[in-house]
């Protein structure tokens, strides 16, 4: 399937959008490794909510490199689905908030 430019760009737009996700779930983990090196505390099993949130960081790295691969091996839908189940929950959250 050929693509035209401009939704190349939108389709790479909607990856960099997938970035907020990451950056919230990477931050919990990052604050949690930066308070234990300060408590020299980190050999302890981390909480549940840390783990989850390296889980779901490493997870959503994943997802933005497999949607990009995909796009590049001309598999649009496959990458905007991918893209879309990314950004849904961040999309859903925001909608909660403004109703």
């Amino acid at each position: 399937m050929k693509t035209s430019p401009i939704l190349t760009v939108v389709f790479y737009a909607a990856v960099a959008a997938c970035l907020w996700p990451l950056y919230v779930s990477a931050s919990q983990v990052v604050t949690y490794v930066q308070l234990g090196v300060a408590a020299h505390k980190l050999a302890q099993i981390p909480p549940a909510v840390v783990a989850a949130a390296a889980v779901q960081a490493a997870l959503l790295l994943w997802a933005m490199i497999a949607a990009v691969v995909l796009f590049r091996r001309k598999q649009d839908s496959f990458a905007w689905l991918v893209v879309l189940l990314v950004l849904v929950p961040m999309l859903s959250q925001l909608a909660l908030r403004y109703v």
